[in-house]
């Protein structure tokens, strides 16, 4: 870092110089198995998971699921349509 430049925490959580756009950290984590990856890296070489932006101590964050969530919703909302259509209809 340059004598007399800050730093700031942008809105990702990555730390950022004032005087560059690049990240401070040169490299992030894997948050599954703790390898070092490059900065722009989408999968850990390692695990083969995918993995997020760096926060601001360089840990790279695990990307939300969607599907997973979406297969819930959908479990329940069969359950709760089996659940009326057994019970509760006349």
């Amino acid at each position: 870092m340059a004598p007399g430049a800050s730093r700031r925490i942008c809105p990702g959580g990555d730390i950022m110089d004032e005087t560059s756009s690049a990240p401070a950290h040169p490299s992030k984590k894997c948050p599954y198995c703790n390898i070092y990856l490059e900065i722009n890296a989408k999968r850990c070489y390692s695990c083969k998971r995918r993995v997020g932006r760096a926060n601001r101590v360089g840990i790279a964050r695990k990307p939300l699921d969607w599907l997973a969530y979406l297969i819930c919703i959908l479990s329940w909302a069969a359950f709760g349509f089996y659940v009326w259509w057994a019970f509760l209809r006349k």
